[in-house]
Protein backbone atom coordinates (compact mmCIF):
# COMPACT_ATOMS: atom_id res chain seq x y z
CA UNK A 1 0.00 0.00 0.00
CA UNK A 2 1.25 3.48 -0.82
CA UNK A 3 2.48 5.33 2.29
CA UNK A 4 0.52 8.45 1.22
CA UNK A 5 -2.72 6.44 1.36
CA UNK A 6 -2.08 5.07 4.84
CA UNK A 7 -3.08 6.15 8.30
CA UNK A 8 -0.79 4.61 10.95
CA UNK A 9 -0.85 4.46 14.71
CA UNK A 10 1.58 2.74 17.07
CA UNK A 11 0.23 0.46 19.74
CA UNK A 12 0.98 -2.46 22.02
CA UNK A 13 -0.59 -5.90 21.65
CA UNK A 14 -2.80 -6.36 24.70
CA UNK A 15 -3.94 -9.94 24.09
CA UNK A 16 -4.24 -12.62 21.42
CA UNK A 17 -7.14 -15.08 21.07
CA UNK A 18 -7.36 -17.51 18.18
CA UNK A 19 -6.69 -15.36 15.08
CA UNK A 20 -7.74 -12.08 16.71
CA UNK A 21 -5.59 -9.49 18.44
CA UNK A 22 -6.47 -6.57 20.69
CA UNK A 23 -4.08 -3.64 20.42
CA UNK A 24 -3.92 -0.85 23.00
CA UNK A 25 -3.35 2.60 21.51
CA UNK A 26 -3.07 6.02 23.10
CA UNK A 27 -5.43 8.50 21.43
CA UNK A 28 -4.36 12.09 21.97
CA UNK A 29 -6.21 15.27 21.18
CA UNK A 30 -4.27 18.02 19.44
CA UNK A 31 -3.96 19.71 22.83
CA UNK A 32 -2.14 16.73 24.33
CA UNK A 33 0.81 17.24 21.99
CA UNK A 34 0.96 21.00 22.54
CA UNK A 35 4.00 22.43 24.29
CA UNK A 36 1.73 24.58 26.49
CA UNK A 37 -0.55 21.74 27.64
CA UNK A 38 0.57 22.18 31.25
CA UNK A 39 -0.80 25.71 31.25
CA UNK A 40 -4.32 24.71 30.31
CA UNK A 41 -6.66 21.97 31.44
CA UNK A 42 -7.84 20.65 28.09
CA UNK A 43 -5.04 18.14 27.49
CA UNK A 44 -6.84 14.94 26.54
CA UNK A 45 -5.22 11.52 26.40
CA UNK A 46 -7.35 8.38 26.16
CA UNK A 47 -6.37 4.73 25.99
CA UNK A 48 -8.32 2.68 23.42
CA UNK A 49 -8.46 -1.01 22.60
CA UNK A 50 -8.67 -1.88 18.90
CA UNK A 51 -9.85 -5.33 17.80
CA UNK A 52 -7.94 -6.73 14.82
CA UNK A 53 -9.47 -9.71 13.05
CA UNK A 54 -7.20 -12.28 11.39
CA UNK A 55 -4.01 -10.93 12.94
CA UNK A 56 -0.72 -12.21 11.51
CA UNK A 57 0.92 -15.19 13.19
CA UNK A 58 3.77 -14.62 15.59
CA UNK A 59 2.30 -11.70 17.50
CA UNK A 60 2.82 -11.72 21.25
CA UNK A 61 1.16 -9.75 24.03
CA UNK A 62 3.27 -6.78 25.07
CA UNK A 63 4.96 -6.31 21.67
CA UNK A 64 4.88 -2.96 19.86
CA UNK A 65 3.08 -2.91 16.51
CA UNK A 66 1.86 -0.37 13.97
CA UNK A 67 -1.83 -0.30 13.05
CA UNK A 68 -2.44 0.61 9.42
CA UNK A 69 -5.69 1.81 7.84
CA UNK A 70 -6.50 3.10 4.40
CA UNK A 71 -7.19 6.85 4.00
CA UNK A 72 -10.50 5.97 2.32
CA UNK A 73 -11.54 4.22 5.53
CA UNK A 74 -10.61 7.32 7.49
CA UNK A 75 -12.76 9.51 5.24
CA UNK A 76 -15.67 7.07 5.54
CA UNK A 77 -15.43 7.13 9.35
CA UNK A 78 -15.31 10.94 9.44
CA UNK A 79 -18.30 11.07 7.10
CA UNK A 80 -20.37 8.74 9.30
CA UNK A 81 -19.27 10.27 12.58
CA UNK A 82 -19.26 13.98 11.80
CA UNK A 83 -20.39 15.07 8.32
CA UNK A 84 -23.65 13.13 7.99
CA UNK A 85 -24.89 14.00 11.52
CA UNK A 86 -24.10 17.67 10.86
CA UNK A 87 -26.07 17.60 7.61
CA UNK A 88 -29.00 15.89 9.35
CA UNK A 89 -28.88 18.47 12.16
CA UNK A 90 -28.82 21.44 9.79
CA UNK A 91 -31.61 20.05 7.62
CA UNK A 92 -33.72 19.39 10.73
CA UNK A 93 -33.11 22.94 11.97
CA UNK A 94 -34.16 24.43 8.63
CA UNK A 95 -37.21 22.18 8.25
CA UNK A 96 -38.46 22.69 11.80
CA UNK A 97 -37.97 26.46 11.59
CA UNK A 98 -39.92 26.51 8.29
CA UNK A 99 -42.72 24.58 10.00
CA UNK A 100 -43.04 27.46 12.47
CA UNK A 101 -41.53 26.01 15.65
CA UNK A 102 -39.92 28.47 18.06
CA UNK A 103 -36.14 28.48 18.53
CA UNK A 104 -36.06 26.40 21.73
CA UNK A 105 -38.29 23.68 20.34
CA UNK A 106 -36.40 23.67 17.03
CA UNK A 107 -33.06 23.20 18.82
CA UNK A 108 -34.32 20.42 21.10
CA UNK A 109 -36.10 18.52 18.31
CA UNK A 110 -33.10 18.86 15.98
CA UNK A 111 -30.81 17.32 18.57
CA UNK A 112 -33.40 14.63 19.33
CA UNK A 113 -33.48 13.67 15.66
CA UNK A 114 -29.85 12.57 15.95
CA UNK A 115 -30.78 9.83 18.44
CA UNK A 116 -32.28 7.55 15.74
CA UNK A 117 -29.23 8.19 13.53
CA UNK A 118 -26.81 7.03 16.22
CA UNK A 119 -29.12 4.11 17.08
CA UNK A 120 -28.96 3.00 13.43
CA UNK A 121 -25.16 3.28 13.51
CA UNK A 122 -25.13 1.13 16.64
CA UNK A 123 -27.40 -1.50 15.07
CA UNK A 124 -25.18 -1.72 11.98
CA UNK A 125 -21.89 -1.50 13.88
CA UNK A 126 -20.76 -4.97 12.77
CA UNK A 127 -21.32 -4.19 9.10
CA UNK A 128 -19.60 -0.82 9.48
CA UNK A 129 -16.66 -2.32 11.38
CA UNK A 130 -16.09 -4.73 8.49
CA UNK A 131 -15.45 -1.69 6.27
CA UNK A 132 -13.18 -0.03 8.84
CA UNK A 133 -10.54 -2.68 9.41
CA UNK A 134 -6.98 -2.13 10.54
CA UNK A 135 -4.05 -4.33 9.62
CA UNK A 136 -0.96 -4.87 11.75
CA UNK A 137 2.70 -4.38 10.98
CA UNK A 138 5.33 -5.65 13.37
CA UNK A 139 7.88 -3.07 14.46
Amino acid sequence: MNKNNELTHEGIVSRIENQDAWVKIIAKSACAGCHAKGACSVADVEEKLVHIKNAPLGLEAGKKVTLVANKKQEKFAVFLGYVLPLVILILALILLKQLGFNDSTTAILSLTILAPYYTILYIFRERISNKLEFSIRKI
